[in-house]
């Protein structure tokens, strides 16, 4: 994602008088609302839910200074408006990081002493067998095949198809991140 918004204590204090007059109120309505971001970004496969959901609010308060509102106002629609652009930045984001090994079960014979496939080994060991096994076979097939098989696969896994793509991005973070330390030669 881009940088980060960062926020005065003048557009904190603005955004919880504009919650609730009451600053009990205001903070447990300000943890409602952080809790359902948090659900927002985590249930779209958003590997940092957490800072996304701190990123809207922020924005959100910085934005409000110079907001007005009508009686018919709804709280909620105004923070997931942001929430969606997040998202949207995030996504983008995310694609363009795309992880140079991204069809992980391949193994070019040609670079058997390379440190990034050794590595990658490694941290496939380090995996249960079942992530192993479905992640190896998530990219195990050619391209021309690949929609099928992993619809496939998603039945076989008794998922939806969606949830067996946000499975892989969580296991490849992971994967990713090990693969860092390895890299940096420390230890995993």
């Amino acid at each position: 994602m881009r940088k980060k918004s960062e926020i005065t204590q003048e557009d904190f204090e603005g955004l919880l008088g504009w919650l609730s007059s009451d600053t009990e109120e205001a903070g447990r309505k300000y943890e409602e609302i952080r809790a359902g971001l948090i659900n927002y970004f985590y249930y779209r496969g958003c590997p940092d839910a957490e800072s996304l959901a701190d990123e809207t609010i922020n924005r959100v308060a910085a934005k409000l200074a110079g907001t007005k509102f009508d009686e018919n106002f709804k709280l909620a629609s105004y923070f997931y408006s942001f929430a969606s652009k997040i998202y949207l930045e995030d996504y983008k984001q995310r694609k363009k990081l795309v992880f140079e090994y991204e069809d992980l079960a391949v193994y070019p014979p040609s670079e058997e002493n390379n440190p990034r496939v050794d590595c990658l080994k490694v941290c496939l060991a380090k995996r249960p067998a079942e992530e192993r096994s479905l992640i190896i076979k998530y990219y195990g097939f050619g391209k021309s095949e690949r929609a099928e098989e992993r619809r496939l696969l998603a039945a076989e896994q008794k998922i939806n198809i969606l949830f067996l793509h946000t499975k892989i991005s969580r296991l490849k973070k992971v994967l990713r991140e090990c693969l860092r330390k390895c890299l940096d030669g420390k230890k995993i």
